[in-house]
């Protein structure tokens, strides 16, 4: 998972998207004006509607402020 930024004129806009790496599959994906933890979050909230199992995943990101919030961390069905 990771974010993404693109300008469009003047303005940003950021999307963030979780691929399966198996299959290269975008499993979810949010886009927003902000870069903020909402925007990670509800990306994850969509990947968890649409994978009801996520029994033995593993997540991989980059450091960002996003990915080591405490609101991240409460939001994951489990950290191992």
């Amino acid at each position: 998972t990771d974010v993404t930024q693109y300008r469009t004129g003047d303005e940003r806009i950021y999307l963030s998207a979780i691929k399966y790496l198996c299959t290269l599959e975008i499993v979810a994906y949010h886009m927003s004006s902000r870069n903020d933890n909402a925007l990670v979050l509800e990306t994850f909230k969509r990947a968890f509607e649409t994978q009801k199992d996520v029994t033995g995943l593993i997540v991989h990101s980059d450091q960002g402020f996003q990915y080591t919030s405490h609101a991240y961390y409460d939001m994951l069905p489990t950290v191992g």
